[in-house]
């Protein structure tokens, strides 16, 4: 039975750097991507601003979690979220992230988990 799945994307060469080191730029952004996708947050995200740069960005969705870190001097983002449930929420959570950034490469990685039980 599957339990649910977690979707890990890379960012490489991110064209709107300012996005990577703006905490509330990459809420909004992110928040919009919850939204559009159909999920539902669960409280306030935890947001953390490092000095001199990067975020991270981690909130709880009712179909599981969202975490996304930032390093704006590389030009680099991930993005790791986990839906369980209704597949096609997370699946469109990850193909709306992926058309919403613009950069040089993307890698991903889809990891069903399930259970034998």
């Amino acid at each position: 039975m599957i339990i649910g799945t977690l979707y890990s994307v890379d960012f490489e060469g991110v064209e709107d750097v300012a996005l990577l080191d703006s905490p509330e730029r990459l809420a909004a952004f992110l928040e919009e991507i919850i939204e559009t996708a159909g999920l539902d947050m669960i409280g306030e995200p935890l947001i953390h601003h490092f000095s001199p740069q990067g975020i991270t960005y981690l909130v709880v969705l009712a179909q599981s979690h969202l975490a996304a870190s930032t390093w704006p001097e590389y030009q680099y983002m991930t993005v790791d979220f986990f839906t369980c449930g209704d597949a096609d929420l997370g699946r469109r959570a990850y193909e709306v992230l992926k058309r919403s950034i613009s950069c040089y490469r993307v890698s991903e990685r889809i990891i069903v988990r399930q259970t034998t039980v």
